[in-house]
Order: C-alpha cells, then sequence, then structure tokens
C-alpha cells in the first residue's frame, strides 16, 4: 500500500496501556487529523509513526516495508515529525535551523546545493520567517519559534508530514497560514497527519479523522461521518452544536458537560 500504514499498534507507557490495537492508513494526497481528549494515546501514535518510539505488538510500513528495515537517512527524507511544544537548544541562527531540514538530503561533510538552498529559502517564505533569518531562534518569541521548527520541517520535502499540535502556539493569522501550508502539501502529494485538538479546525482542513479514546480507535472516517454529536459527547463528554456558516462550512460549538 502507498504511503505510511500502522497495523494492530499496542504500547504501554508508565504502566498504562496507551495504544491498543491502533490501525490506520495515511495516504499521499491526504490530511488526516487524529483526535481525542487528554491521555487518548495521540502522540503516543504519532511517535510510533515517525519510528520514534518502539511498539509491543503490530507495525508501521511506509509503502509496504516495515520501518525498522528502513535505514534511518532514508526515514529522514521521506518523513517529517514536528514535535510538540519543540524547543532549539542550540545559539544558531533562524536559517541554520530551517537548514537542518536538508541534513538527510546531503552527504556527509557535504555542502549546501542549489537544491538545498532553494528548499530553505521557500520553507522560510512560506512559513514567514525569512523576514529574521539572520537573527538568533533564541531571541524569537514561542509563537516565531514554532513557525521556524515548522519551516524547518517543510525544508526536508518529506512525503509523510507528521506534526503534533502545530497551531498551539500560534497567533490566529499565523494559524490560518499554517492550516492553508499543510493543505496545500497534501494537494502537492504529501501524506499529511496532524494532532489537534481544535476540532472546528479539524473539521476544516482535514480529509479524514482519527478519533482516539483510552488508546484505542473509536472512529475513524470523513470528518463529516465522525464529528457529529453523538460521537463527540461520549468520547469528550461535552455537547456539541454543528451549525453551518454563511459560506456553507460546518462549525462545531462545544457546549457543557454531558451526563
Amino acid at each position: 500500500m502507498s504511503g505510511l500504514a500502522a497495523t494492530s499498534l499496542g504500547l504501554m507507557r508508565g504502566g498504562r496501556r496507551v495504544l491498543d490495537g491502533v490501525s490506520a492508513s495515511l495516504v499521499p494526497g491526504c490530511v488526516t487529523a487524529i483526535l481525542g481528549p487528554n491521555g487518548a494515546g495521540k502522540s503516543s501514535l504519532l511517535l510510533a509513526l515517525a519510528g520514534l518510539l518502539p511498539t509491543e505488538s503490530g507495525a508501521v510500513l511506509l509503502d509496504g516495508r516495515p520501518l525498522g528495515a528502513i535505514s534511518a537517512r532514508e526515514r529522514g527524507r521521506r518523513i517529517g515529525y514536528l514535535a510538540q511544544a519543540a524547543e532549539v537548544y542550540w545559539d544558531l541562527t533562524v536559517e541554520a535551523v530551517v537548514t537542518l531540514g536538508r541534513l538527510p538530503h546531503r552527504g556527509a561533510f557535504a555542502g549546501l546545493s542549489d537544491a538545498d538552498r532553494q528548499a530553505v529559502a521557500r520553507a522560510m517564505a512560506l512559513t514567514d520567517v525569512a523576514r529574521f533569518a539572520a537573527r538568533p531562534v533564541k531571541q524569537l518569541s514561542g509563537g516565531e519559534r514554532a513557525r521556524v521548527l515548522l519551516a524547518r520541517l517543510v525544508a526536508g520535502e518529506p512525503e509523510v508530514v507528521l506534526a503534533d499540535e502545530p497551531l498551539a502556539n500560534l497567533d490566529p493569522a499565523h494559524q490560518a497560514d499554517s492550516v492553508a501550508l499543510f493543505r496545500a502539501l497534501a494537494d502537492a502529494g504529501a501524506a499529511v497527519v496532524l494532532v489537534l485538538h481544535d476540532l472546528a479546525v479539524a473539521a476544516r482542513v482535514a480529509d479524514r479523522v482519527l478519533l482516539l479514546a483510552d488508546g484505542q480507535v473509536v472512529a475513524e472516517g470523513a470528518p463529516e461521518a465522525v464529528l457529529v454529536p453523538e460521537i463527540l459527547a461520549r468520547v469528550y463528554g461535552v455537547a456539541v452544536q454543528v451549525l453551518t456558516g454563511p459560506d456553507g462550512e460546518r462549525l462545531l460549538v462545544p457546549g457543557g458537560r454531558v451526563g
């Protein structure tokens, strides 16, 4: 199967089962939103899909090949992972941090190619960080650093994009820009997987939704089939109204607790 797939993943962390028989198909050209309440297993699933967290059972396959059988260099070229609340611990400029995204594409001790420079410049432009390319990244705000790390991911031109809460530290304008960027990456052929908390954003950007609770898949499918009041009330314990905006867009409005 083309793309990234998980089959029956099982995982214990801290004495608790965080993944329990989770399967998912993440195909090129599609934005998949992983949703669920706190502790549902969303971040653990993303780490497993990136090959950064070994599971006790099941398998992760990239184009039908077990992830463990693929070299770290090839995985680095093909899979881009953006951690939740990721930090930069080195005193580097913005451009230097973004350039790190090209490492899997370069030979040992090789300098930057024209393709590398073009990818870095394009990534900085797409994430609105080019204007402070020469500034040390530690001098930036949290939201600005988040965009720099997104630019680093984009610069790597991965086939699979895995992003954990990529909108959390962004202001509304840059949230909208990032949503549009993820949509554009999928339209260009990438398999894009986003862990999100905002149901309204998921309804707007996702082609498919994977809804988790207690380490299991509760529902999977198109947003209009999964993000419905009955399912959301059962998973989140709150009433959710589904409204229609003036442009026909589905709007999800969480309310009070149920039960």
